[in-house]
């Protein structure tokens, strides 16, 4: 599930503190609920398990703010020129490899990424330059 999440870039939640624990004393307490979100700001102190029922299973209460009166003003389009594709594919897979040289810390992931933000850096100097 955590490849799935990533590959299509959302994020998995989860209440801090267990939602499960079991009438069997060898078994210890787990988290069963968990939710995938994308796009979406949250804080940790926004998901709380309530404590209130005495069953195996704790309910987990997920809160929200809704901001209706934002003083941030969004333009409707953008003067951003779009960045060509081959930028765009080299800035995912420089993240991928990112993530998974953090997730595998191997001499072989860190070099390959490196050479990935390298690769980045410099062709975006030069899409820069011809700007």
């Amino acid at each position: 599930m955590e490849v799935l999440a990533e590959d299509l870039h959302f994020n998995i939640v989860t209440p801090l503190t267990p939602t499960h624990y079991s009438t069997n004393d060898n078994h210890r307490p787990d988290i069963l609920d968990i939710a995938l979100m994308k796009g979406v700001a949250l804080k940790l102190s926004c998901i709380e398990t309530l404590q209130c029922l005495n069953a195996d299973h704790r309910p987990v209460l997920m809160s929200r703010t809704v901001v209706k009166n934002s003083s941030r003003i969004v333009p409707a389009n953008s003067d951003r020129k779009e960045q060509p594709r081959d930028v765009s594919e080299l800035i995912r897979a420089k993240n991928a490899a990112l993530c998974r040289a953090v997730k595998y810390p191997t001499c072989e992931n860190r070099c390959h990424t490196r050479a990935l933000q390298r690769k980045m850096e410099a062709r975006m100097e030069e899409v820069r330059t011809e700007n």
